[in-house]
């Protein structure tokens, strides 16, 4: 969220029509004089506030991105460094605010799996000791609702099947058959929600590159080995919806 070009983060839960931001403005020189959150996910809110301000307005997780991999002794260093930090905080966070379970799991998960995926996407094709990857379940329903997480499993998934870390081009003639390696390698090693998910995910951006027999394909080799048919349902759905407007 901008308010006069400065940057906020808010949480938003779909169906949530609770939340309130309210802004004051300092007439004198128009600056945000107070920012203040109403509703049944504003102590969520007011977290992340407090959390952009603690460390100086700059945002942890972009920096990390910015951390020179050069040297992956000092990367990895200084991802733990930054990591112990927000996880510190929110433990702080979390012993004076109301802040729900729920959100804790998952602010947790979404710090240490972007600090793996990070170590693990740039010690690609390395020759590097183990004790360099986070310890770190691979299978980890608790973490589903992650985005890092999804990215982890990809990045270790192309590692264990020597594939190209950022994936063929869609007009490369190896693109079918990189995914189709991938999911067959995800479904060997993941198990219940995280596997339905990352192989949700996977179909569903298949579909989204427009390539419908690959997705289609994928689609009716793996739906029996969905924990849940919900995802399969959701599939089937937004492949017929995609067919049908390719013949109108």
């Amino acid at each position: 969220m901008f308010i006069d070009y400065e940057p906020g983060d808010i949480f938003l839960v779909p169906g949530d029509s609770t939340l309130i931001v309210q802004v004051d403005i300092d007439d004198t020189n128009y600056q945000i004089d107070s920012l203040q959150f109403e509703g049944e996910i504003a102590d969520i809110c007011q977290y992340l506030q407090h959390k952009y301000t603690r460390f100086q307005q700059t945002q942890i997780r972009s920096t990390r991105n910015l951390v020179d991999a050069t040297d992956l002794s000092i990367f990895s260093s200084k991802l733990d460094s930054m990591a112990a930090k927000e996880l510190a905080f929110l433990a702080e966070q979390e012993v004076f605010s109301t802040l729900p379970e729920w959100f804790v799991n998952f602010e947790k998960t979404d710090i240490l799996y972007q600090k793996a995926y990070l170590k693990r996407s740039n010690a690609y094709n390395r020759d590097l000791p183990e004790s360099y990857h986070d310890r770190i379940p691979f299978n980890n329903d608790a973490a589903m609702f992650s985005y890092y997480y999804y990215l982890y499993l990809t990045a270790y998934i192309n590692e264990v099947g020597q594939l190209p870390p950022n994936g063929p081009a869609i007009s490369d003639p190896n693109y079918a058959p990189y995914h189709q390696k991938q999911m067959a390698l995800a479904d060997s090693l993941l198990e219940g929600g995280a596997h339905d998910v990352f192989m949700t995910r996977s179909i569903f951006n298949i579909l989204q590159k427009e390539k419908l027999d690959l997705a289609a394909s994928l689609l009716d080799e793996y739906e029996g080995r969905f924990s849940s048919k919900k995802y399969a349902r959701f599939l089937k759905m937004q492949l017929k919806i995609r067919k049908e407007n390719e013949l109108s």
